[in-house]
């Protein structure tokens, strides 16, 4: 690497750091690929949408690391990295005190609270994170109550392996794409490291009006409609 390279690098250090990745559509050599995990504008913290979007942030920062490491060694290797970090903007300079404020806070969490109780905590701001990401071009197709249920049926599930039982299905308004909706779904159980299971499937068909019509033989899940919406990625 030249002189003029490294300086190119320095002069960027602050504005590569201060990003979240964004799951959205990614056009690339004229076609669309839909919900792809990317780094766009969207990416790009500010002082203005710091507090919307620092604890995604922190997951993902917290994500680098090995899981090996105590959630107390990941904050104090994040806090030793952020300061040799080199600032070239007082925006990121503001940043880099929220983002330390933010660490210590990390690091003052009550000490009856275990290294395992601190990860769990991680992990599950993490699964949440994923979730939200996936559903929020569906959000505004559902009331906020049906949103926070189905949320809070994917977390439990991966809490628990079980889903909970619903007094009434979750209505999902307009028309929108059963595949999309159901490759969504599929992404976020891929993200926890698992594949459509048959307890995702008899809980969508149960309990999200989008599939509540839809045919579902569970003596041949592979055959089934359901599986198909649930395992076609659309460009």
């Amino acid at each position: 690497m030249n002189k003029a390279e490294r300086k190119i690098i320095q002069s960027n250090e602050d504005w590569s750091f201060f990003q979240i990745w964004v799951i959205s559509d990614l056009e690339f050599d004229g076609k669309i690929y839909r919900n792809e995990k990317q780094y766009n504008n969207d990416s790009i913290l500010t002082p203005e949408n710091w507090e919307q979007h620092k604890e995604t942030f922190f997951t993902q920062r917290m994500a680098i690391y090995k899981d090996s490491y105590t959630f107390a060694e990941k904050i104090k290797l994040e806090v030793s990295g952020l300061e040799k970090l080199r600032i070239n903007k007082t925006d990121y300079e503001v940043l880099k005190e929220r983002y330390k404020s933010h660490l210590e806070q990390k690091q003052a969490l009550p000490t009856q609270q275990t290294d395992t109780e601190q990860e769990q905590q991680t992990e599950n701001d993490f699964t949440l994170s994923t979730i939200e990401d996936w559903l929020f071009e569906f959000k505004e197709k559902m009331n906020e109550a049906d949103y926070q249920i189905l949320v809070s049926a994917l977390m439990n599930y991966f809490e628990t392996d079980t889903f909970p039982t619903l007094s009434k299905p979750i209505q999902i308004n307009g028309r929108p794409n059963k595949k999309l909706f159901g490759w969504a779904l599929n992404r976020i159980f891929e993200a926890k490291g698992k594949g459509v299971e048959k307890e995702l499937l008899q809980f969508a068909n149960k309990n999200i009006s989008l599939f509540t019509d839809v045919q579902f033989d569970e003596t041949n899940i592979l055959k089934s409609n359901l599986y198909k919406y649930f395992t076609t990625q659309i460009k």
